[in-house]
């Protein structure tokens, strides 16, 4: 087993034990008991429920059943918002009404949008996420109090201001997450082994390319490790997040149909109060290994972010939307980074050293 995987490995059990040490089983096991009461109590409406009618009585009935279990705040919605559209679609319908009765009952939902006669829920994610449309849509959205983003860790997590992209309603802003990283440790560990990138004309650095007999450029192991930016990965995941919900790809922020102007990878750390000097992104893989792979077998990707002068970085894995965005910021390290803490996993260094 490689020292990554021990890592790894570690985190996992670290995780778990984590666990029982927090008092956090106690809670779930009462939590179970009173969903099993929950369950047996609703029984016939959920049985309701999974017939998935569409007509308005089924529809209130299973909008009932839904609101039993949730219990979420009611959806206040905006006037019709023309030509713009909320993205991913949760379901269909045949009337406003319908769709809305729906949204109320799913805290998921950010409101109806109306495209080729169909009626949809969906998701919007959070912030704003009104997409210009081309095609006629128009949208109703939701506005209620939600429940505040998970925190693994509350408490923890850096202090920045508020988001002015579209965020993830899920994603936890305390911790930087699992996969997230695992990028950075075999990131690491490929760093410290040492690295043969591909030699191109992407890459014009020095050195150009040292083994052209085999097409390789070898950097040798560098024993100075990286250090986590926790404030930069806030940029990066608002960055990541903001193309997966959008549908975009792209090192500049989305303009939002014209309406605002597009933010560089230097503007979007400055934003949070950190500073970066070049960002690296992967859209094909939603795994770690896969994204580092995929940068790594590109001349111009793989020797820039094995650079001895890049100290700092942070990447983010954007997941809400139809596919993965992986980000990638990085900086020279030292006084360029103000927060290596508050978002290191439990266990972990700001190197990724077990503690």
């Amino acid at each position: 087993m490689s020292k990554i995987e021990k890592n790894i490995s570690s985190t996992i059990k670290k995780s778990s034990s984590g666990i029982s040490k927090g008092g956090t089983s106690s809670r779930i096991a009462a939590m179970l008991i009173v969903l099993a009461g929950v369950i047996s109590s609703s029984s016939s409406s959920a049985a309701v429920a999974t017939t998935n009618l569409r007509g308005n009585n089924e529809r209130a009935t299973v909008g009932t059943a839904r609101r039993a279990a949730v219990t979420p705040n009611l959806c206040e919605f905006s006037e019709e918002k023309e030509n713009v559209y909320l993205p991913d679609t949760i379901e269909q319908f045949l009337s406003l009404q319908d769709a809305k009765n729906a949204c109320d009952s799913d805290m998921n939902c950010g409101g109806v949008t109306l495209y080729n006669d169909n009626y949809e829920t969906r998701k919007g994610g959070a912030g704003p996420c009104l997409l210009q449309s081309g095609a006629g849509a128009s949208s109703w959205v939701c506005e209620r109090s939600r429940p505040p983003r998970p925190q693994a860790r509350p408490g923890q997590g850096p202090d920045v201001p508020d988001s002015e992209t579209c965020w993830s309603r899920t994603r936890d802003i305390t911790t930087v997450a699992p996969e997230e990283w695992e990028y950075f440790l075999r990131f690491q560990e490929s760093r410290r082994n040492g690295f043969s990138s591909p030699c191109g004309d992407a890459w014009t650095g020095d050195p150009t390319c040292n083994d052209p007999a085999a097409g390789k450029n070898h950097w040798p192991p560098n024993p100075v490790k990286v250090v986590f930016d926790c404030k930069m990965w806030v940029a990066a995941y608002r960055h990541a997040e903001d193309q997966a919900i959008r549908g975009y790809f792209s090192h500049f922020g989305s303009t939002n149909g014209g309406t605002i102007p597009a933010t560089s990878e230097r503007d979007r750390s400055e934003r949070v109060g950190a500073q970066s000097r070049g960002e690296h992104q992967a859209g094909r893989d939603s795994s770690a290994l896969g994204a580092l792979n995929g940068l790594q077998s590109s001349p111009g990707h793989s020797n820039s972010m094995m650079q001895p002068k890049y100290k700092g970085m942070a990447v983010a894995h954007g997941k809400p939307g139809k596919r993965g965005i992986w980000t990638v910021l990085y900086n020279f390290g030292g006084d360029m980074i103000v927060d290596s803490e508050s978002c290191i996993p439990e266990g972990y260094t700001a190197t990724g050293d077990l503690l």
